[in-house]
């Protein structure tokens, strides 16, 4: 008969051993390559590129002797999708906008008299207002507004604007988006200083206050581009055929029109009509252009949902 005692240790010493094995021979941990990703959100694009929608801005200062400017954005004055009211509103403050169709652009600004080259920025989509224009400082300057009392202005202005993508449904049912933009005027305070053991502001929408008119809020597909010009808001852009040099300028001793905030911002006058000899400073005008790109492979669903739910 075997010794019990013989068989207690024999017992216990595999016991042993086969608690110890795991800890003898541990298993690898998962590698990143062994864990399966996430389905990917939206874009089925054969190439896709999320960074190649959003809005590209387009900088150009123009020689606007005779009205060119007017003359050319004339036979596009009333081609628009903006609310009447909203257009008014920034007009009376000097501003015009205007939508081209991408396929007349680049002739447009080939027509233009510039001063300088084109400038192209990038900007993406940018959901948290950024500056797009500063202006230079204003001291107690006064600028006209069209319809309404005369505005006393101390600080720098500067146009506002955000921008992303949106979804839309288009008539056929078919998931697409838009580029939403918001644009506004802000004015900055140089006397608007924080209080001792405060930290500025860091986000442009609260280092100043909204100046002028309502923000503007629109939203694009990628046919038209969006164009900023200032003008003198009494200006009738359909009998822009006048080819005077100066129209703000009348003859005689009268001064010239009180200038509006837009004008002030984006507009010099130039020397007006001049004697023999005496030297010519063309007017000139800033043009800002907003090119709106859509993404069109844009979709609310994962991959895998959205090829569910196609019919």
């Amino acid at each position: 008969m075997p010794n019990p005692r013989f068989l207690i240790l024999t017992a216990l010493a595999l016991l042993l051993s086969a608690c110890a094995a795991p800890w003898d021979h541990p298993e690898e941990p998962p590698k990143l390559t062994d864990i399966a990703a996430p389905e990917p959100f939206v874009d089925q694009r054969p190439d896709p590129d999320p960074s190649s929608r959003g809005v590209e801005m387009k900088l150009l200062t123009v020689d606007d002797s005779g009205a060119r400017v007017a003359r050319s954005l004339a036979p596009y004055a009333e081609q628009t999708t903006i609310a009447h009211d909203d257009l008014q509103r920034w007009r009376s403050w000097g501003i015009r906008w205007v939508q081209i169709p991408i396929e007349d652009l680049e002739p447009l600004l080939q027509s233009q008299k510039s001063v300088g080259v084109i400038e192209n920025r990038w900007l993406g989509e940018f959901p948290r207002w950024r500056a797009l224009i500063r202006a230079g400082e204003l001291s107690n300057q006064t600028v006209r507004v069209q319809g309404s009392r005369d505005r006393a202005i101390t600080g720098r202005p500067r146009l506002l604007a955000r921008a992303w993508t949106t979804p839309r449904i288009d008539d056929e049912g078919r998931p697409t988006s838009r580029i939403a933009i918001d644009l506004a005027l802000q004015l900055i305070d140089p006397n608007n200083r924080p209080a001792l053991g405060q930290l500025a502001p860091t986000q442009p929408i609260d280092q100043g206050s909204f100046l002028g008119p309502r923000s503007l809020h629109l939203e694009l597909d990628d046919s038209h581009a969006l164009l900023l010009v200032a003008d003198d808001p009494d200006n009738t852009w359909d009998t822009a055929d006048n080819p005077t040099d100066n129209p703000d300028q009348t003859p005689g001793p009268n001064a010239p029109n009180l200038r509006t905030l837009g004008e002030r911002m984006l507009s010099t006058r130039g020397s007006g009509t001049v004697a023999p000899g005496d030297r010519y400073i063309p007017p000139r005008k800033v043009l800002i252009i907003l090119v709106p790109n859509t993404d069109p492979g844009y979709t609310l669903l994962p991959k895998a949902r959205a090829q569910e739910t196609t019919p």
